[in-house]
């Protein structure tokens, strides 16, 4: 065999008799077959380590599993939602990774500015519905407690909600105002664990307008030790019971009322004075609807565990039952004057302040990139 092997098997080797042949069978077998019989060479350490990148994994699994899908009897269900995942799993440019983060950093700018205009009106709000019968003559006494906690609050639900929502209008356009409603109720979600309790501590301080605590993080330790860290995480259904109906309902008007607005103009970019208008419309709108969830969330807040058990609600549906029962329609209801005072500013000047900090050093000569707002 090894003969037949050889590169000239009808000339063998001349052997001789006293020294038997002790040539290695390789010697004489032809080069390609040695070389195909080597074992492939170890890759290196950093070539292996390095791999390819994420999203390029990503990519090449959604691309198999809707490969996959497509042989499956369930494909006109599963390949629809595979291929928004791949549209959400695609790698973004530079540029947009820089316009992304300059429009997030200009929300959260823009809702620590709201946020502090319009906090006095949001603590007699307050005021008026944590204590059933407080509507006549709510306490006027340090109207900016709680600020510092609002504030914090408000920054990273804004910059996340908008975030979101410009990913979404990015990636997938077809969705058109069903973007504004995902996106900002992903973004309260993304932000509940710095805004519920934020805004425990906040509400606390509002009630009362004589508290004794210096500032919000003394109250903030205060509610720790006396309560722990399930006093302060509690009420997280609470708050997402009001902000996410309340959120979604708010972008998705504004984006409904921009994009008319600018169809009837014929504009392409609409200036801080038009954001301030269509943004205290669809502010106005989406706080008196979501009223309930308001008066639901405000009551679950701002009760102590000082609060006799017969008082106390112990649940989103326990409290939301009792108030309907025990006070009607005008309970469910309360403060709803006050909370649209206070939305509809609020939410007003956030989207102007948006645009304003969006654009701001930029020359109205230039072409600026818009966000992808509906």
């Amino acid at each position: 065999a090894v003969q037949a092997l050889s590169p000239h098997p009808s000339t063998p080797a001349p052997q001789h008799p006293e020294h038997p042949d002790t040539t290695s069978p390789l010697d004489a077998m032809p080069l390609a077959l040695v070389q195909a019989r080597r074992p492939p060479p170890a890759r290196s350490r950093s070539a292996s380590a390095s791999g390819p990148r994420p999203h390029a994994r990503t990519s090449g699994f959604i691309s198999a599993a809707r490969a996959r899908a497509q042989a499956s009897p369930l494909s006109k269900l599963v390949s629809p939602v595979l291929a928004v995942l791949a549209r959400l799993a695609a790698p973004r440019s530079p540029h947009n990774r820089e316009l992304r983060l300059r429009q997030t950093v200009a929300a959260a700018v823009a809702g620590a500015l709201s946020a502090f205009m319009v906090h006095p009106v949001e603590t007699i709000k307050i005021r008026i519905q944590a204590v059933p019968g407080n509507a006549a003559r709510p306490s006027l006494l340090n109207l900016y407690n709680g600020i510092a906690a609002s504030i914090l609050a408000m920054a990273p639900t804004t910059a996340l909600k908008v975030f979101f929502r410009e990913e979404l209008n990015d990636r997938l356009p077809a969705l058109h105002q069903l973007n504004d409603a995902l996106g900002a109720a992903l973004g309260d979600l993304a932000s509940a664990a710095v805004r519920v309790p934020c805004e425990t501590v906040k509400q606390r301080l509002q009630v009362t307008p004589v508290h004794g605590f210096r500032d919000f993080l003394q109250a903030g330790r205060f509610l720790l030790r006396t309560e722990g860290l399930k006093g302060l995480y509690e009420n997280v259904p609470a708050t997402l019971w009001h902000d996410i109906p309340f959120s979604s309902l708010e972008f998705c008007l504004f984006g409904l009322f921009k994009s008319e607005y600018m169809r009837r103009t014929g504009k392409k970019r609409i200036r801080p004075q038009e954001s301030l208008s269509l943004g205290m419309a669809s502010g106005a709108g989406a706080a008196y609807l979501s009223t309930p969830f308001d008066v639901i969330k405000t009551r679950l807040l701002t009760q102590s565990p000082s609060t006799p058990l017969a008082q106390r609600y112990t649940s989103v549906t326990n409290c939301f039952l009792r108030v309907a029962k025990e006070e009607g329609l005008p309970g469910l209801f309360a403060g709803a004057p006050a909370r649209v005072l206070w939305i509809a500013p609020l939410a007003g000047s956030f989207f102007a302040f948006y645009e304003l900090c969006l654009h701001l050093g930029q020359s109205p000569k230039v072409a600026v990139p818009q966000p992808n707002s509906s």
